[in-house]
């Protein structure tokens, strides 16, 4: 589910593709999370390297708000890059190759939850 200001959306995809990152001193593997339909694209750009999430224990929540390195918000209006605003990310490993993804953000212009499961290969 994601709600943006005080509408709730449930008709939307979710992509994730797998990027090379650079970071001060790591570079490695992490998810890059596209959250869209016809209204918005949400994209959430990480350097948290698949080899740390393979490795998670189940059922345990982690805040995973430092290796957030972008949040964009797209609509008909153009983008905004919202990593400048207060906010959360957390993901919890739930089976194998599932992630629970808790993102809150509160921006001038928007106040986003994002509770969603993902499969991350």
């Amino acid at each position: 589910m994601i709600k943006i200001n005080e509408r709730e959306y449930e008709d939307y995809s979710t992509n994730i593709s797998i990027i090379k990152y650079v970071h001060v001193n790591r570079k490695g593997k992490a998810p890059l999370i596209c959250f869209k339909n016809n209204d918005f694209i949400i994209r959430l750009e990480t350097n948290l390297d698949v080899n740390i999430l393979s490795n998670m224990e189940l059922n345990i929540k982690d805040n995973i708000t430092k290796y957030i390195s972008d949040i964009s918000y797209e609509d008909s209006e153009g983008w905004i890059s919202l990593i400048y605003g207060e906010h959360d990310c957390y993901i919890e490993r739930i089976n194998n190759n599932s992630y629970r993804i808790s993102l809150e953000i509160n921006d001038e212009e928007f106040k986003i939850n994002i509770n969603e499961i993902l499969n991350i290969e």
